[in-house]
């Protein structure tokens, strides 16, 4: 197929911009975890996958300009994560048992722990309550791709800038766009 031809293949149409403005917040999955977290008979454990990405959405940094600067601020006010399992009963709609084994696959696999920890609120002594604790660098590396692909799909060098704001019409818009082909 020759680069025109893929050029117009992959051409961006109305319904990709209207994605492409909408911002999307929540838990994210790389396709990669449903190949590498799996129960110990090798089948992907789907309840893992969910969960650890609910994990790594409350360790993503919130970004805020102060006095024109970014800065990186966390979502909960502790050290580490702090989660019940009714609060991940209710989020879900799992069973704390499907919850608990989740969290084994976790656990095995590296890449989150349960810390259980008293607390005070006030003067009220409260025990045994669930933080959880991340490991970034194995999330990161079981969120590398499982193999290198042949044929690198087309990406856009002056399209994204036309996604940002609406204009006129998405025909102007996309009539300059220039994509390039990588195949190896």
């Amino acid at each position: 197929m020759s680069n025109e031809a893929i050029s117009k293949l992959y051409q961006v149409n109305e319904l990709v911009i209207a994605v492409g403005q909408t911002q999307l917040q929540g838990d994210i999955t790389p396709h990669e975890w449903y190949s590498k977290i799996t129960h110990e008979n090798g089948k992907p454990d789907p309840v893992a996958v969910a969960l650890l990405a609910h994990i790594v959405y409350w360790y993503r940094p919130i970004e805020l300009l102060e006095h024109a600067r970014p800065v990186w601020y966390k979502k909960f006010s502790s050290d580490l994560l702090q989660k019940s399992y009714k609060d991940l009963q209710e989020h879900f709609g799992f069973t704390r048992r499907q919850l608990h084994y989740a969290f084994l696959t976790l656990e095995r696999l590296k890449l989150a722990q349960r810390i259980l920890r008293t607390i005070f609120v006030g003067t009220q002594k409260i025990s045994n309550v669930m933080f959880i604790e991340i490991f970034p660098k194995a999330v990161a590396e079981i969120s590398q791709p499982v193999h290198k692909l042949k044929k690198k799909v087309p990406y856009y060098d002056s399209c994204l800038s036309g996604i940002a704001a609406p204009q006129a019409s998405s025909s102007s818009r996309n009539a300059d766009c220039q994509f390039r082909v990588t195949v190896s």
